[in-house]
């Protein structure tokens, strides 16, 4: 993890959670084996965990954050277009 926001280029996911859940939701990346490449304790007291894309793209990293109760969430949005199979 680095102390400072890497190049969006470079993010796969940003996982925005309100304060009172992040330590929480910090625990199941923790469990589930991702960390994330930054952290972001934001001015509005949420906090962002940002992943790259390979965690991104890994279907335990999208089965981890669906795992995430829908009231922890901050704020909700799809960014980008699903890969369609």
């Amino acid at each position: 993890m680095t102390d400072h926001p890497p190049s969006q280029k470079h993010i796969g996911a940003r996982i925005r959670i309100k304060p009172e859940h992040a330590p929480s939701v910090a625990e199941l990346f923790t469990a589930s084996n991702f960390t994330p490449v930054y952290v972001e304790y934001r001015s509005d007291g949420n906090v962002s965990f940002w992943f790259d894309k390979v965690a991104a793209r890994s279907p335990a990293f999208v089965k981890t954050v669906e795992a995430i109760p829908f009231a922890h969430w901050a704020i909700h949005a799809i960014v980008g277009r699903p890969t369609l199979q």
